[in-house]
């Protein structure tokens, strides 16, 4: 029998310990846009449809701000492997200038321009109005967004998971609590329905900040510097992050713009189309929560031993995350596929939306094991060598010379079933998949910043 060594060891514990709260975290989160939909499909499609386009908004913020998060993590894992606190707390600094900047401008377009917004995903009068409502409010929360998605980055890439997983459990059940009093009137609450469930998310975005910071304070985490400690010693070291993190803000609303794209086809081949695929975004997430467990523990694996110079340890340790990610995968499409009847019956859809989510599902299901490989590699291990020039070309560009042209040809032009036009824009995977690949073999992808900031190169 084969014995593991001591490396091998050290790895999977390392690996179950970042892995658990983060997995949790993502289950906790994804549970709760299950809830969401839940509750807002009791008061029909058009609800459902109007929540799902306004929080492209918030969807397009979320990455953009997951982008800026990323950019900080980078530098912050590859700190964190040589123990270099002021170093991770100038990241922090650095990154939370790009974060309030974005954050603001999506406040004021969503409390300013709702209509505005809202049209650019659907042409229906009644869901443009609702989908206005929910903006007003819902915006209102998108600076603590902002402000708990970089502690959350920051917190993860030192190892202090725990806390993450704390604050979205506090956030969650105080969401689905709201919910349930404004969304349908209970306990003597108004009954505001759309409106309702704008304000519980508020709420939970408020309380997740406070927690998640208070607590990163309190316990005098690395990521806890104060004004000063956080503000970059010279130009050249803000270049040199930017240099790093523009690309991969830039990949992320790449992305974002891409995936919201799709968002705008959905719109325009029908209302139950929308609701379908939000149905299907929710529930896809929940598998997901695996994959991105597994993504954001490599992006901390890999870059603290880069960080550290161990760059075969980091090779090795990548190969492992991807087996780790297919061996998982692979059931977890098998049980989409298997449990799609029962899952869908969860959710208050019409017969023409329920039979699309449930024929989505069934593409899903076989396309779930390359797209989840695919995340953990260019997101979690060569994004987080640093290589992040080529994660924003080959993730970006996949989605837009590739799925969004396929998207609009099969939707829009030859009209297809919503199910042949999902397979379509999974098709650009394969690609990213094989290109990915040969760059994780060149080790191009490895670049030790810590190095780098040391030398004083940019």
């Amino acid at each position: 029998m084969r014995k593991i060594s001591r490396q091998g060891l050290a790895f999977w514990s390392e690996f179950f310990r970042m892995t658990i709260p983060i997995i949790l975290t993502q289950l906790l989160t994804s549970t709760l846009h299950i809830v969401d939909n839940i509750m807002v499909g009791r008061l029909g499609d058009t609800a459902l449809a109007s929540v799902a386009q306004a929080n492209q908004l918030i969807f397009l913020l979320r990455l953009a701000l997951f982008g800026i998060a990323s950019g900080c993590s980078i530098f912050a894992s590859q700190h964190w492997g040589v123990k270099d606190i002021p170093g991770i707390r100038r990241a922090v600094g650095t990154s939370m200038i790009a974060t309030l900047i974005v954050s603001v401008a999506a406040t004021v377009a969503a409390i300013f321009f709702p209509e505005q917004v809202m049209r650019i995903y659907t042409k229906d009068p009644e869901v443009i109005l609702l989908g206005a409502q929910y903006l007003r409010i819902v915006g209102i929360g998108y600076i603590p967004v902002g402000l708990s998605l970089t502690y959350n980055a920051a917190n993860r890439s030192t190892e202090r998971v725990k806390i993450n997983l704390v604050a979205s459990a506090a956030a969650i059940l105080c969401n689905v609590f709201f919910n349930w009093c404004f969304i349908f009137g209970n306990l003597g609450f108004p009954r505001l329905e759309v409106r309702g469930a704008a304000i519980a998310t508020t709420i939970a975005s408020m309380l997740e900040a406070v927690v998640l910071i208070g607590w990163t304070y309190y316990k005098k985490y690395p990521a806890a510097g104060t004004i000063s400690q956080m503000k970059p010693q010279s130009l050249a070291q803000v270049k040199r992050f930017y240099k790093v993190a523009f690309p991969v803000i830039a990949n992320e609303c790449i992305w974002a713009t891409g995936t919201s794209a799709y968002y705008a086809v959905y719109g325009r081949m029908s209302t139950q189309i929308v609701a379908a695929m939000n149905v299907f975004s929710t529930v896809e997430q929940v598998l997901m929560a695996f994959t991105f467990g597994i993504m954001n523990a490599a992006s901390v694996i890999v870059g603290k031993r880069i960080g550290a110079g161990l760059e075969d340890e980091a090779v090795s340790c990548g190969k492992r995350m991807m087996w780790v990610t297919a061996g998982l995968s692979l059931p977890m499409g098998a049980l989409l596929l298997l449990s799609r009847s029962s899952i869908l019956s969860l959710f208050n859809l019409s017969e023409a939306a329920n039979s699309a989510a449930y024929a989505v599902m069934g593409v899903a299901a076989f396309t779930f094991t390359l797209r989840s490989v695919n995340t953990v590699s260019v997101v979690g291990i060569v994004r987080s060598g640093g290589d992040a020039i080529f994660s924003m070309i080959v993730d970006g560009g996949s989605i837009w010379a590739i799925g969004v042209p396929l998207a609009i040809l099969g939707g829009l032009v030859f009209k297809w079933h919503i199910a042949y036009v999902y397979l379509l824009i999974q098709s650009e995977e394969l690609v990213k998949g094989i290109v990915c690949l040969l760059r994780f073999k060149s080790r191009k992808w490895m670049h030790n910043l810590v190095e780098t900031e040391k030398t004083g190169a940019t």
